[in-house]
């Protein structure tokens, strides 16, 4: 899943680029447990938007 919404394959990190994908994983499972279905879609509101960034990160 990572791979086809954060187009993982065309990353140029090449150091520590464990953590990088810890912070996809992460975004990825804050975007789902909100309950988008469309994680791309939600990715690109919350690109648009600061406000719905500010709720995707808020904690519970």
């Amino acid at each position: 899943m990572r791979d086809t919404t954060f187009v993982e394959d065309a990353s140029r990190v090449r150091k520590n680029p464990n953590i990088v994908a810890r912070l996809r994983s992460l975004a990825y499972n804050l975007l789902r447990a909100r309950g988008n279905e469309n994680i791309k879609n939600a990715r690109w509101r919350a690109g648009l938007d600061i406000n719905q960034l500010v709720k995707i990160a808020e904690l519970y």
